[in-house]
């Protein structure tokens, strides 16, 4: 773990008591066998921030943060994972220094050399905008309706018009060419030596990493024909534009107390957004939505809106977008602005409320994509309408709640100007096509969490890279459920079930944790405690952690422990075996071939013996 050895990871969090490290940021009182307080990643006034000692980990049942002490100083301090152990360990007094190798301290130390040289250009550039060779770039801005408050706020900045005036500036200042090049401040000439300034006689806009550090500019050209009107830093050991989100270190506290991010495409719209008092918005720092990017902001919150530029680009772009977010199980919606404006444009126009109207307006993912459809192929013709209810069956297909597709149904079914029960119609033959025999049977697509109904049951959807979609029945997803809580809370519950594979686990989150223990377990196929702390740190999916610590926090499990889970186990193996029984009737009934039929019988018959329906435990 970026060269910290797992006993020294293990002897730091045995050091750090989480209750007194917490209390240092929350205001925490006892109740029971754990900690209450006002949780720090939302805004709330009735206490939901759980610290539980003896599990070492806390949880928040309001927003769903949760995880250990490494993960708390994370998430408030906005490190990654080495860099919290190595925070704590320093307070701790636990010496980490001689697990790094010489590659990683020399890195350690380029890097470190590169972010003293981007922060010494940012204050130039500033420095600039008020000098007599930035008035053409503070006039710009001004004229875009930027006050000195957001100047000052978002570092905006002017650079010279010379060829390197900042070259010339910062050798003097002991910063060597190379550390200049790879930070992308400067260019090597094409013919002959020396060096020349990337960015000139254009408006400079720093862009920064989640803790507020410079790690890169975007430049926009103040003449026309002086190269491209936007350039960005290049690619550097510390700026990687689909890693990153512009202005994010402003706006993730307010996305968080507000429980939504809103994504729109360029510097001016944000900064317009924050100035008009919209301070839950980031851009994407190009149109491209990145994966990276998506779990940054689920880091935040799971409801995100996009509101990109009316035009074809834009909508091209939000479709991606959408997609990429819908995949990694975003609640998305999109934001479409009048007259083919962008945000930057609208706020010129109208007041920060009419924006704010816009956003709770947003359409959800589903109709954003029927709207898509008949703007596409139209409703008049018959060959328009086949065309739309062609491409709704799938976006129907993937909406788990059988009111909300109803809705769809009939709203659709209105606007083509058809008969709902021709849509339905259609919509089961899709079905009936995605689950033919030999085909993977694929269910609802759980492609975005909005789909699932999680405060009902406060079982997160399958969502997430977690291979084809599954359907899963309520008593199956609870018995899943019932598994991992088991293992979490009791880990020597694990010694008992060697037979025990995460293959078991069709759910996608309960399979992610089940595997996560199963790599966790010590000698004789046992889990320890310390063997569920490991497994939570290796979770890599911000909704698996979640629902691991939701789980941990959760009330006790009572009763015969071990008989739960044999009973679950087992549950789960009739629900795979009845669901095979399943697939073979199909083909005893439609197959047009006499071997398969028959192969297919003798298997029936084997197997129709073993079902017996249990009991599902249910804690």
């Amino acid at each position: 773990m970026a060269g910290i050895s797992e006993q020294v990871i293990e002897e730091v969090r045995s050091r750090s008591d989480i209750v007194a490290i917490i209390s240092e940021y929350v205001a925490l009182k006892r109740r029971g066998h754990s900690y209450v307080g006002l949780c720090p990643f939302h805004s709330e006034r009735t206490p939901s921030f759980n610290v539980v000692p003896d599990k070492q980990i806390f949880h928040c049942f309001g927003c769903q943060a949760g995880g250990d002490v490494f993960r708390f100083v994370q998430l408030r301090e906005n490190l990654n994972f080495p860099e919290s152990v190595r925070l704590l360990a320093e307070r701790a007094g636990v010496s980490i220094d001689d697990d790094r190798s010489p590659a990683e301290r020399l890195r350690e130390k380029e890097q470190e050399r590169l972010r003293q040289a981007l922060d010494w250009a940012a204050r130039f550039f500033q420095y600039e905008l008020r000098q007599p060779s930035g008035k053409a770039a503070l006039e710009y801005l001004q004229r875009r309706g930027l006050q000195d408050e957001s100047l000052v706020r978002f570092g905006l900045g002017s650079s010279p018009d010379g060829w390197d005036h900042l070259y010339r500036l910062m050798t003097r200042r002991g910063f060597e060419p190379d550390t200049l090049v790879k930070a992308g401040l400067i260019q090597p000439r094409p013919k002959g030596g020396g060096y020349y300034d990337r960015f000139r006689g254009r408006v400079i806009f720093p862009i920064w990493d989640i803790r507020g550090r410079v790690i890169g500019f975007g430049g926009r050209a103040l003449e026309d024909g002086k190269g491209p009107k936007y350039l960005n830093s290049p690619e550097s050991p510390l700026f990687d534009k689909g890693r990153n989100l512009y202005a994010l270190h402003l706006a993730k506290g307010n996305i968080r107390e507000q429980d939504q991010a809103v994504i729109v495409e360029g510097y001016m719209d944000v900064i317009a957004c924050h100035q008009a008092g919209v301070t839950n918005v980031v851009a994407s720092l190009g149109t491209a939505l990145t994966a990276d990017q998506g779990k940054l902001l689920l880091q935040q919150t799971p409801r995100v809106v996009i509101a990109y530029d009316s035009d074809a680009a834009g909508q091209n772009a939000t479709l991606r977008g959408l997609e990429i977010l819908g995949g990694l199980g975003c609640q998305v919606s999109v934001l479409s602005l009048p007259e083919g404006k962008d945000p930057d444009e609208f706020l010129r126009s109208h007041d920060a409320e009419s924006f704010r109207r816009l956003t709770a307006e947003a359409q959800p993912l589903v109709q954003f994509r029927l709207d898509r459809l008949l703007q596409r192929y139209g409703s008049s013709t018959p060959e328009g309408k086949a065309q739309v209810a062609k491409g709704a069956a799938p976006v129907l297909a993937a909406i788990a709640d059988e009111v909300r597709r109803s809705e769809y149904i009939r709203w659709l079914a209105d606007r083509l100007g058809v008969s709902e029960q021709d849509l339905r119609l259609d919509l089961k033959k899709f079905v009936a096509r995605q689950r033919a025999p030999g085909q993977h049977t694929r269910g609802k697509s759980w492609h975005n969490s909005e789909e699932i109904d999680r405060k009902g049951t406060g079982v997160p959807g399958p969502t997430g890279p977690a291979g084809p979609a599954v359907d899963l029945p309520d008593d199956r997803v609870r018995a899943e459920r019932l598994i991992v809580r088991l293992l979490l809370q009791e880990p020597g519950l694990m010694s008992g079930q060697a037979g025990f594979t995460s293959s078991l686990l069709e759910h996608p989150v309960y399979r992610r944790i089940a595997q996560a223990l199963l790599e966790a377990r010590g000698s004789e196929n046992a889990l320890s405690q310390d063997g569920v702390q490991r497994a939570l740190r290796s979770l890599t999916h911000e909704e698996d952690l979640r629902e691991a610590t939701n789980l941990l926090a959760g009330p006790k499990s009572e009763g015969d422990l071990n008989r739960s889970l044999a009973d679950c186990i087992h549950a789960i193996q009739q629900h795979i075996l009845r669901r095979r029984l399943a697939e073979l009737h199909v083909v005893i009934e439609k197959s047009t071939s006499d071997q398969e039929r028959l192969a297919a019988l003798q298997e029936y018959q084997r197997l129709v013996g073993q079902t017996k329906r249990p009991t599902i435990v249910s804690q």
